[in-house]
Formats: C-alpha cells, sequence, structure tokens
C-alpha cells in the first residue's frame, strides 16, 4: 500500500508534531533547527505498509478507522531535494529503533511514493557501539542530537 504521508508542514514548523511522543520532540527540535533549511517539506505520523485485516463484521467506517490505526506509522517524513528520509526519533535508542527504521524502508520501497530515492535516519541522544554496528551494517545513519 502506498503510504499516506498526510499533511505537509513548514520545514521550520514549530508545532506539537502530530503523535510525537513528548520525550521525542526535544531531539527532533535539535534536529530541526540544525538541517531544516535543507528540506522542502516535512511529513509527520505517516502511514506506512499494509493494514491489519479488519474484525468481521465492521461497518465501512469502522474498516477505514481500522486500517487507518493499524498501519504502521513513521515519527516524521522529510522531502529533500535529493529524495525521501524516513525519520525515527527516539531517546536512548535500542535494536527496536533499527528494525522499526528496517521496516518501514521496506515498505516504502514495495511501493513507493513516487521515483526518488528513500533513506532512513535514526536521531537520538546516545547510541551504543553495537547500535552503531548494526546501524552500519543497514545502512542507516543514526544522528545524535
Amino acid at each position: 500500500m502506498i503510504p499516506d504521508l498526510g499533511q505537509p508542514y513548514s520545514p521550520t514548523w514549530q508545532g506539537g508534531p502530530p503523535h510525537m511522543a513528548i520525550g521525542d520532540v526535544p531531539l527532533w527540535r535539535r534536529y530541526q533547527a540544525k538541517h531544516a533549511l535543507d528540506w522542502i517539506a516535512v511529513y509527520y505520523d505517516s502511514a506506512l505498509g499494509e493494514p491489519a485485516p479488519a474484525p468481521e463484521g465492521q461497518t465501512p467506517g469502522q474498516i477505514d478507522m481500522w486500517q487507518r490505526i493499524t498501519r504502521l506509522r513513521a515519527d516524521a517524513v522529510i522531502l529533500t531535494p535529493a529524495g525521501w528520509y524516513i525519520v525515527e526519533v527516539r531517546p536512548h535508542a535500542g535494536p527496536a529503533a533499527l528494525g522499526a527504521l528496517f521496516t518501514y524502508l521496506a515498505t516504502w520501497k514495495a511501493e513507493p511514493v513516487d521515483p526518488r530515492p528513500v533513506s532512513a535516519v535514526l536521531i537520538t541522544d546516545q547510541a551504543t557501539p553495537d547500535l552503531r554496528l548494526a546501524a552500519d551494517k543497514l545502512g542507516i545513519p543514526i544522528e545524535i542530537v
């Protein structure tokens, strides 16, 4: 299923990112302050991948809601002149953050929004040597902010 990016936001928008965890926001703001001038647009809480099958007996409206809430959710998707970046923001990031990004990339590549290249980036405040090793093997950069 093609990603549902949602509403585009200005790269410098300072409102509360939709559905971004409160603890993630300070990291996001630091990353945004360093890079936003290089961006075209930002999309928050973008839906990726296939929804889970809806339970039987649901109305069409309930099925639509079920499909919306059971898709994967990227913290942010950034459009730059060079292409797309799927972003995971996670304080004290561990292997689950890389697993999420790896999965987001796979679903995007299965049905991309457009032909521009897509990459991922993990934004965190610390990374262990093992996390850095795994990220390097997956080709996912980690940005410490």
